[in-house]
């Protein structure tokens, strides 16, 4: 039975973040134990973005808040860089772990936008934030 995001919110946990290159660890608070981690890289199309190419949660550290703040330094991130952030919504849910709350997280987050005509090019639906003067969702559809 999946809790609901009230539930989730009392049992949020704010973890130490590590940045590194290319990615970001999270460690849970007072411990050395990671639980989860952000990949990212540097892509170009029309324009230069960072791109989240994974992120995941230990399965026992899930529904504590560590994949929103993971992607709140990813989002830190491409602002201190004028950089636009691009990611795909192609979360596992299945039986192997996945963790059927999360689909959906770019579009509930404030600030990301759907890239138009991103699924039916790749089957999953893309996201951006942090769009620079001059760029439109549209630029990215294709990365």
């Amino acid at each position: 039975n999946a809790l609901s995001f009230m539930e989730i919110a009392r049992k949020r946990e704010v973890g130490v973040i590590e940045r590194g290159d290319p990615y970001f660890v999270i460690r849970k608070p007072g411990s050395s134990d990671i639980a989860g981690r952000l990949k990212w890289c540097v892509e170009s199309g029309p324009f230069e973005y960072l791109e989240v190419e994974s992120l995941m949660v230990e399965k026992s550290e899930r529904e504590k808040g560590f994949s929103s703040q993971l992607l709140d330094e990813f989002e830190l991130m491409c602002r201190e860089r004028n950089m636009p952030g691009v990611a795909e919504d192609d979360i596992d849910s299945g039986d192997e772990g996945g963790n059927e709350l999360s689909l959906g997280m770019y579009a509930r987050r404030q600030g990301w936008i759907e890239i138009p005509d991103h699924q039916s090019n790749t089957g999953f639906r893309g996201y951006i934030c942090n769009l620079q003067p001059g760029q439109s969702p549209d630029d990215f559809w294709v990365y």
